[in-house]
């Protein structure tokens, strides 16, 4: 039978399945979306592979295949196909004036496929946590006993098996 498969949108998928019988055998592939309860016949796709290229999130579900010959048919178990989301951020960090000896807090909030990672920069540069900064690779960033030199840009790149997105 093909094998479930989790890819990210725009990536290609293939389904393969390996049948006998006497020839020759014909094939049709079906497609059980999130909201369809019978298989769908998916147009053209009558050989015993299925490439869905370009995979979009619409594309989620299950993939089956009605393998026939002069002597009947026989659909396989399914495999199903899942899309993993890119990062988007929802909330961006806002911008923040503290005065020098307090602290400052920056969140992000971002969605996708789990696990997002996280790494903030300052003016650019990658972070790192220290005695007054941490949580450089979570979604919020602090900074105790704030001083001059940590005056600057802050911007945080979530990133997942999908890609990256970096905030404003």
């Amino acid at each position: 039978p093909p094998a479930s498969q989790t890819v990210c949108p725009g990536a290609n998928a293939s389904f393969a399945i390996e049948a006998s019988g006497t020839p020759s055998l014909s094939y049709q592939w079906q497609f059980h979306g999130t909201n369809l309860i019978d298989g769908v016949r998916i147009s053209g796709t009558t050989s015993s592979n299925l490439i869905i290229a370009n995979v979009l999130s619409s594309d989620l579900g299950s993939y089956a295949v009605v393998v026939g010959n002069a002597c009947g048919a026989v659909t396989n178990s399914s495999a199903t196909l899942t899309v993993n989301a890119p990062p988007s951020i929802s909330l961006p960090p806002t911008n923040q004036t503290v005065c020098a000896g307090e602290s400052a807090v920056f969140c992000v909030a971002a969605t996708g496929t789990p696990a997002l990672s996280y790494q903030w920069r300052l003016n650019g540069v990658n972070m790192a946590n220290n005695g007054r900064v941490s949580g450089v690779t979570a979604d919020c960033l602090s900074i105790a006993n704030v001083q001059g030199s940590d005056a600057g840009d802050y911007v945080v790149t979530v990133s997942n098996a999908c890609g990256s997105v970096t905030s404003a």
